[in-house]
């Protein structure tokens, strides 16, 4: 018997990278009116692929400018949050996966009328969960969707938003 034993390789860890767009249903002053934002969304992820966790590093970026007459109103807010993940299935496969995450969003607002200008800065934290689908194309090309609900400080009601990443597996 000469035969060769074959040797498989095992990735225990994995990284991964990249962009993607947050959709967004948020209400402005008006509550009954509901508004659809598309906002920029990046990420770092960690996994532990033989037991499934992970921990992901995400953040995303909103600016508005509004005016009416001689009122103007910029606002900035920008979010970094700190979700845990665990994925259900093999992992680079299509993987259905489970979050649960924490955060806070930073905010920054600077109205002008006329002469007067009035600038406020503040921070809000949440505290949200979600899931998601999974897969990895050509085992480096990374693919996901998620939807998420969070309970966001000085709102009462839930924020839903909906997730799609690319990126890639490192």
């Amino acid at each position: 018997s000469g035969e060769t034993p074959t040797v498989t390789t095992v990735r225990v860890h994995r990284i991964s990278a990249g962009t993607g767009m947050e959709v967004r249903g948020q209400q402005e002053v008006n509550p009954q009116i509901m508004e659809g934002r598309f906002l920029p969304h990046f990420f770092v992820h960690y996994h532990h692929t033989s037991s499934g966790l992970g921990l992901a590093l995400e953040g995303g970026h909103e600016e508005r400018d509004t005016s009416s007459g001689a009122l103007k109103i910029q606002s900035r807010s920008i979010q970094i949050g700190l979700w845990g993940r665990y994925e259900f299935l093999q992992p680079l496969r299509w993987s259905p996966f489970a979050t649960l995450g924490v955060g806070s969003y930073f905010d920054t607002v600077k109205a002008k009328f006329l002469s007067e200008t009035d600038a406020r800065s503040g921070r809000r934290d949440f505290f949200g969960f979600g899931g998601g689908l999974s897969t990895a194309v050509w085992d480096h090309l990374l693919l996901e969707a998620e939807m998420r609900a969070a309970l966001i400080q000085d709102r009462k009601d839930l924020a839903y938003t909906g997730i799609v990443r690319i990126g890639f597996v490192l």
